[in-house]
């Protein structure tokens, strides 16, 4: 009885087992299989859960770097380089000991108060300061050293890696080179680093104003990438460098500007402006024939050390004329036939429109002639002027001349028109003289252009071609007629009663006389409006 249980047991037992075996061998088949599908699947198709990992291996494996474009140059009209790339640099030292070079040369600051005594030569920080920098206590790394320590030039940063100070380096930043130095500023305008990728950290130089602004798409240039493959232990791969994308270098843009004329009118209003304590001055020089700027200032400039003028002044400012508009007064009154030079008039004051009208001279100079108003310059003379030709006629030769409306100088953004209620007998025989009218100067240098060009109007400009980086011409610019506010015969009567004002006796003009020279011009003094 106990032989035959036991028996039953062991029977009961090893079947057990044997059915255990079989389906743990089938689940371990089934297992193995399900692997080798899997891995076979991922042999095949490189995918993980939508990760490819051919492409997760090329990028540990591949190392990209960016190939920088160069931005484009601004050059004069002969081709001197008025802006240009160059690096500025920031000065830092390394404090950690634990820095050395592959065969034991330590690569931080050794020697402090040596270190501190020679940097004191080069940057603008006290000796005492800089050992101090030096001194830090801590976990500094590395120090840099405030503002005295950044935006080195090249030159400056040569000069203190050429003393082979240990610990002592340099981090480089893009920047923008102006060499002329202080040359048409506002016009030229400034380009600054700016982080263009906060991935990387990338800066670029972006133009903040002027033809550095304006032209920026242009001149900034498209960015190239490099890469090369490395193995598992950091190493590059025989013939793996490659260029997958060139750069491609900014256009450059020539301007009109002629370095040695703009020199000298730098100078001199370098000169006057410190000497009359002026608060703003503007100079152009154009040529009248085709519109061309030759030079062109403003005083404040970019680079002042007091109060510096961020705009440019030429079309982003509006003023009184002055006197200057006599001139087109008496363009308009001569070519509508409404200007006799011997007819004659009383100076000094005129009772008008509820208003009165006066002369620089109070008193006047008595009864003159209209020639002698233009002369003399009298206020008085050019309200009769412009009553004489009617207010309707004036408006019509003030829209001629282009005074209401923008000129659209290229390169020159934010233009701000000049204006002019021109309401009442008053306001509107004022304009005659330029009060109550604002104008813009690039406004001025045209509506001039056709006094001087026999009447054709020639709108300004200032850059002459645009180049791509192979130098090829992709942009050029030429001379553009766009009115004829007069007739050319008016034209030249203008130009010989301006003559008159330099060189007739009763002519305010005689210390603009030049020996060689034929000299046309025009006096003006303009009141700028204030509170009250």
């Amino acid at each position: 009885m106990n032989k035959m249980t036991q028996r039953t047991k062991n029977n009961g037992n090893n079947g057990n087992r044997e059915t255990f075996g079989k389906w743990l061998f089938i689940i371990v088949v089934a297992m193995f299989t399900l692997f080798i599908v899997r891995f076979a699947y991922i042999a095949i198709t490189k995918d993980v859960q939508h990760v490819n990992l051919r492409s997760q291996a090329e990028q540990i494996y591949t190392q990209r770097r960016t190939i920088l474009a160069k931005r484009g140059n601004i050059y004069d009209q002969h081709g001197s380089v008025l802006a240009t790339d160059t690096s500025r640099y920031t000065l830092y030292a390394v404090l950690d000991k634990s820095q050395r070079s592959a065969d034991g040369k330590p690569l931080y600051v050794k020697n402090k108060k040596r270190t501190a005594k020679i940097l004191a030569k080069y940057i603008k920080m006290p000796e005492s300061e800089i050992l101090k920098t030096l001194s830090k206590k801590g976990q500094s790394y590395q120090v840099e050293f405030g503002s005295a320590g950044a935006n080195l030039s090249v030159a400056k940063m040569q000069q203190i890696k050429a003393e082979n100070l240990p610990g002592i380096g340099f981090i480089a930043t893009p920047a923008r080179s102006y060499p002329e130095g202080e040359f048409a500023s506002q016009i030229i305008g400034m380009a600054t680093p700016q982080i263009t990728n906060k991935q990387t950290g990338q800066m670029t130089l972006v133009g903040q104003v002027g033809l550095e602004s304006y032209f920026n798409k242009k001149l900034t240039g498209k960015n190239g990438l490099r890469q090369d493959k490395k193995d598992v232990y950091g190493y590059s791969l025989a013939n793996s460098n490659r260029v997958v994308k060139k750069a491609v270098n900014g256009d450059n843009i020539y301007t009109t500007l002629d370095a040695k004329v703009q020199h000298i009118m730098e100078n001199k209003m370098t000169r006057v402006f410190k000497e009359s304590k002026a608060e703003s001055m503007t100079a152009v020089v154009m040529d009248a024939k085709t519109g061309k700027i030759i030079a062109a200032s403003q005083r404040p400039t970019l680079r002042s050390k007091k109060d510096p003028v961020w705009r440019n002044m030429l079309v982003q400012d509006v003023y009184e004329p002055g006197s200057t508009m006599k001139t087109f007064a008496l363009s308009a009154a001569i070519d509508s036939g409404h200007f006799d030079p011997n007819a004659t008039f009383n100076s000094g004051t005129w009772q008008i429109g509820g208003g009165k009208v006066t002369d620089w001279q109070t008193s006047g100079w008595g009864v003159i002639s209209y020639k002698d108003a233009f002369d003399l310059s009298s206020n008085v003379g050019f309200a009769h002027v412009e009553q004489n030709m009617g207010a309707k006629t004036w408006k019509k030769y003030l829209t001629r001349f282009g005074m209401f409306n923008k000129v659209n100088v290229e390169g020159m953004n934010n233009e701000v028109s000049g204006y002019s209620a021109f309401k009442g007998i008053l306001q509107q025989a004022n304009t005659a003289f330029g009060q109550g009218i604002t104008v813009n100067v690039m406004q001025m240098m045209q509506g001039f252009s056709a006094i001087a060009n026999n009447g054709k109007m020639m709108k300004p400009y200032i850059i002459d071609k645009v180049t791509d980086n192979q130098g090829k011409t992709i942009q050029k610019v030429t001379p553009k007629k766009v009115g004829q506010p007069i007739k050319a015969s008016t034209s030249k009567k203008v130009v010989k009663m301006m003559e008159g004002v330099i060189y007739d006796q009763k002519g305010l003009g005689h210390d603009y006389q030049i020996d060689g020279y034929k000299i046309a011009g025009k006096t003006a003094t303009a009141q700028i409006g204030g509170a009250g």
